[in-house]
């Protein structure tokens, strides 16, 4: 990176003299280099810079999820590579659970497994099957996606079904009809064992680890599934009237039961890919951010070139502020037929070494406003994300990692490394990016955007100014 324009603004100046409280600053006693509130009286300097940041593509294999919302299936993308997602999950029953009536002679119907989907990526014409197994073995206790297989030696094969995504009207379900054995154990148990429903862990011990869930064959499309359900039918006597009411009699009805994920339990991801090493080359044109996550964009800005900002017209009275930095990420939308996949609707600009932390422990960028910042929506009339301001990112890192004392030039020891991820918020109102959010989280649906480079790196505007 480095500065290519530096010029007095005056009126720029005049606007920066009029607004002094939305300034980004710290307290001068922790900050030699000075980002501070400026005193009355003081004559501000004020100095527009264009920043040429560094940009690669990288990758990040796993994610941290807490929703019940997973993919399955496989895409096959020309430019974005190979898709394959798979999972398994727990099933959770109501603590004391037990059949409300006597299973008409003692045996279940039948027993399906429910895969609820809210919507889809690639062909919705081709046909997939979903083949479920139950799982034998424990399942980690983990949020992160990763490789699954080692916990799936022993997995019993329960049933599969063909299904076309857009066959569904309406609400859209897969039902896998699955071996009713499943249903029967868990029937006799609450007739014989009530303490394997006691807690979720003899639930599991005892009578079900988890089901895995996977599209063996087929390929072109991937389902957005946002819950699992283990579904169990079956049939009951019961005394009532006939139809017109004039005597007793006995009736046959059905019955049925429901286990299903929920957002309390681990849900275990895995997301293989393929054919996409050429994205993680080096690149002077583009840099690539897909989604479920997988590649990310990341941009440096090196010590070299903060420290060009940061002793700019520097000396031992000098106290700098920076006011302003606009990114823009612009969009390169590839030729009809180069991919299938869209751009995500929102990214988001973190610290590299802050991105576990932030999803781990449910922050946004209302929650972390200095160092975490949301995208304007992505547009396919401008074709481009902007994080409108991160000035305050930019002045708490050179804070951070700045040494300076007495007549000592400032220095700034440590690169500024930023992630640009896609992500989905949780809660809002109408699509706001601010409104009634209560969460962001990863992106889990197939999406892919090609960010234009200029010989490998991107524009940052800063205004920053200086004062004694």
């Amino acid at each position: 990176m480095r500065i290519i324009r530096k010029q007095q603004l005056w009126a720029t100046l005049v606007v920066l003299l009029g607004g002094l409280g939305l300034l980004v600053g710290c307290n001068d006693d922790t900050s030699k280099v000075g980002f501070s509130t400026q005193p009355k009286g003081e004559v501000l300097t004020a100095k527009a810079d264009t920043l040429y940041v560094d940009a690669r593509t990288v990758e990040i294999p796993s994610i941290y999820s807490r929703s019940t919302y997973t993919l399955l299936g496989q895409l096959s993308d020309p430019l974005f590579g190979d898709l394959r997602s798979s999972y398994a999950t727990r099933l959770r029953h109501a603590p004391g659970f037990k059949f409300k009536h006597e299973v008409e002679g003692g045996k279940i119907d039948s027993a399906f497994v429910e895969i609820s989907y809210s919507a889809w990526a690639g062909d919705s014409t081709v046909w997939a099957k979903a083949s479920v197994y139950e799982v034998t073995k424990p399942l980690p206790d983990s949020h992160y996606s990763g490789d699954i297989s080692p916990y799936l030696d022993g997995a019993k094969f329960l049933g599969s079904s063909s299904y076309k995504a857009g066959d569904a009207q309406g609400d859209h379900y897969v039902y896998v009809p699955v071996d009713k054995s499943i249903g029967q154990r868990i029937y006799e148990a609450s007739k014989h064992h009530p303490e394997y429903f006691d807690n979720q862990k003899a639930f599991e011990e005892n009578l079900l680890r988890g089901l895995f869930v996977e599209a063996s064959t087929g390929s072109g499309c991937v389902l957005s599934v946002y819950s699992t359900a283990l579904l169990i039918y079956y049939t009951y006597r019961e005394m009532g009237k006939t139809k017109d009411g004039s005597a007793d009699s006995l009736h046959y009805k059905r019955g049925s039961y429901r286990f299903a994920n929920t957002n309390q339990l681990y849900l275990s991801q895995q997301f293989d890919f393929k054919n996409r090493e050429a994205l993680l080359q080096p690149n002077d044109k583009y840099s690539f951010v897909t989604s479920p996550l997988g590649l990310a964009t990341e941009l440096t800005i090196s010590t070299e070139d903060l420290n060009k900002v940061v002793r700019s017209d520097w000396n031992q009275k000098t106290r700098r502020l920076f006011n302003e930095a606009i990114l823009t990420l612009p969009v390169d939308i590839p030729a009809d037929g180069k991919t299938v996949l869209q751009p995500p609707r929102y990214l988001m600009l973190l610290p590299a070494n802050s991105v576990s932390s932030f999803f781990e422990k449910g922050e946004s960028h209302l929650t972390q406003s200095d160092i975490a910042y949301l995208s304007t929506e992505y547009s396919v009339l401008t074709r481009q994300y902007v994080f409108k301001n991160i000035s305050a990112l930019i002045a708490k890192h050179v804070s951070d990692n700045t040494t300076a004392g007495g007549a000592t030039t400032p220095e700034v020891t440590k690169p500024l490394r930023l992630y640009v991820i896609p992500v989905r918020l949780e809660g809002g109102s109408g699509g706001s990016s601010s409104s009634g959010v209560t969460g962001v989280a990863h992106y889990l649906f197939p999406s892919g955007v090609r960010i234009k480079l200029n010989n490998r790196k991107i524009h940052l505007g800063i205004i920053h100014t200086t004062y004694e």
